[in-house]
């Protein structure tokens, strides 16, 4: 597939049904004509577990965290890539994410806070030994949003974060990423996907870390 490839006409009817069956405020009917030619059932991942800047740093002493499963807008949590023009939605045919996209995003916030945070890291299962901090996320958005069939989408990454220690609230957050897509092809888009959630993942640990430390132990 080139940068240059030409859109495809039409949509994918199977996983648009699925999407109205999810009660998509949107209208699903009609012919989308901005989906991006890929290969069939070519699969995408935005975490790349091979990334060099997740070396293992030392954790002891840092508070433990957990993250409870993370609530996802539904016509975006499957494997789908959703994509959105105006009041029309389609998932783009023959491309998939590896995993169901809130599965991804998942392990996205986990392998932030595995590696990247310095005052809080992920509780281990069954850990008690201090109180834990917990990190109630949802995700609102997660699209590619195109402004016109033929131009390029902007990936679009909205969430709402809370933040507690037993039954003390310490903060709540929103946060918003937008990353444009290159061209209107699915390696361009999942590329747009892979800076947002980067981003949003990073703004959650820096705000974690944050309250954290001024919460003390």
């Amino acid at each position: 597939m080139t940068r240059d490839a030409p859109v495809r006409q039409g949509f994918d009817a199977r996983a648009l049904l699925r999407a109205g069956a999810l009660g998509l405020g949107l209208s699903l009917g009609g012919c989308v004509s901005l989906l991006p030619r890929s290969d069939p059932v070519a699969l995408y991942q935005f975490v790349d577990p091979a990334d060099p800047s997740g070396a293992p740093a030392s954790r002891e002493g840092l508070r433990p965290i957990i993250l409870p499963p993370i609530d996802f807008t539904r016509p975006a949590t499957s494997d789908g890539m959703l994509t959105v023009t105006g009041e029309r939605a389609a998932y783009i045919a023959g491309a998939r994410w590896v995993a169901p996209a809130r599965v991804l995003f998942q392990e996205a916030l986990q392998h932030e806070f595995m590696f990247k945070t310095t005052k809080v890291r992920l509780a281990g299962t069954g850990e008690a030994s201090r109180p834990a901090l917990s990190l109630d996320v949802r995700v609102a958005r997660f699209e590619a949003d195109y402004d016109a069939p033929d131009r390029a989408p902007r990936v679009e990454v909205v969430l709402e974060a809370r933040l507690t220690a037993g039954a003390s609230a310490l903060g709540v957050r929103a946060v918003h990423e937008s990353r444009p897509a290159a061209d209107n092809s699915v390696k361009a888009i999942v590329a747009a996907y892979t800076a947002a959630v980067a981003a949003a993942t990073a703004d959650l640990g820096a705000w974690t870390d944050q309250l954290a430390g001024a919460a003390g132990p």
